[in-house]
């Protein structure tokens, strides 16, 4: 092979060691594009010439993306007696490819959640305020007021999806900020538990948070706020009554664990794996028949992401679930 001299600024190795070790190429290919560096062989002693786009582990540990043309020149013997070839870098229109696509993705998703989930409230709604335009002086008090319920809880509910559909897609369509700051836990979840007072009180729901003003988190206050906010929400909307839902906190070194533990209905093991993918709609009604955003859990994880944190969750059916948050409390990311 006649390798030029850019051949160790793209690969991180010399042309010497390439000639010395012929399966340097398929030892430096990405543990995932492996098989496509053996295709491409493949192809290659097949067809004598092949395209092929695969990622390289450098020496430094970089990953490289790589669009390879190879070529062997066999003499009239069908013998191979040079083999040459062109590799180019291309890990930043990759890079860009799949931003794009993800931003493609993200749009998707999201006019597919305003075609189903913002229109059937909408359609409700409708329905109930053209009962009240049009049978005012025929219904009695006592059904304009559930009516009035109704379109108050749908309201409340389009809102709270409409909400959390604007913040997650901000995560993915913009350049979504984070500064995070050392902050007291217990401040934020009083401030969003007070936020649910009449939600819980109407559930005859018991919400404790046994946090210290101590415990100090390293995180952004939006996204904090947002994240404990829609789990209080999931946890009463998913609570019967006279249930309870106790906030508590736990320190590992620089490691804060925050769980968010209820008596509620739990959650079947086959949803367990779909709670955080946005391409499953995992909502049922909640306790009072209450719908749900079917993405509250979702942002919850992603933002965690941004944040260096981690969210997992524990349930038994018919006891209820704990959701733990674990954060650092310094300026170091937890890993």
């Amino acid at each position: 092979e006649d390798l030029n001299n850019s051949f160790e600024r793209i690969y991180g190795h010399s042309a010497d060691e390439f000639k010395q070790y012929p399966n340097l190429r398929m030892d430096m290919a990405h543990p995932e594009d492996k098989q496509i560096v053996a295709n491409l062989m493949d192809e290659l002693y097949r067809n004598g010439n092949v395209t092929a786009e695969y990622r390289i582990v450098r020496p430094d540990g970089k990953v490289t993306w790589l669009n390879d043309r190879v070529s062997i020149i066999y003499d009239e013997n069908r013998i191979p007696i040079m083999m040459g070839g062109i590799a180019k870098d291309i890990t930043v229109q990759k890079e860009l490819q799949l931003k794009l696509q993800g931003i493609i993705s993200a749009k998707d998703i999201v006019l597919s959640i305003i075609a189903h989930d913002l229109r059937s409230p909408f359609n409700s709604f409708i329905g109930f305020t053209e009962i009240l335009a049009n049978e005012n002086n025929t219904i009695t008090d006592e059904v304009r007021l559930t009516y009035i319920n109704l379109l108050h809880d749908s309201a409340v509910s389009t809102y709270k999806l409409l909400e959390n559909l604007l913040e997650w897609s901000r995560l993915h369509l913009s350049n979504y900020e984070i500064q995070k700051e050392d902050i007291c836990l217990k401040f934020v979840i009083d401030d969003c538990i007070s936020l649910y007072k009449a939600t819980a009180e109407k559930k005859k729901i018991t919400v404790i948070n046994q946090i210290s003003n101590e415990t100090n988190v390293y995180v952004d206050v939006n996204s904090i706020n947002t994240i404990i906010r829609n789990l209080l929400n999931n946890a009463l909307k998913y609570t019967p009554e006279d249930g309870r839902i106790t906030f508590s906190s736990m320190q590992k070194q620089n490691v804060v664990e925050i769980s968010i533990q209820d008596t509620g209905l739990g959650i079947k093991p086959e949803m367990l794996n779909k709670l955080f993918n946005i391409g499953e709609n995992t909502s049922t009604l909640g306790t009072k028949m209450e719908k749900g955003t079917g993405i509250g859990l979702v942002l919850c994880k992603e933002l965690l992401d941004k944040n260096g944190g981690a969210l997992q969750v524990e349930t038994e059916l018919g006891k209820g679930s704990t959701f733990t948050l674990r954060l650092t409390n310094k300026s170091v990311e937890f890993k």
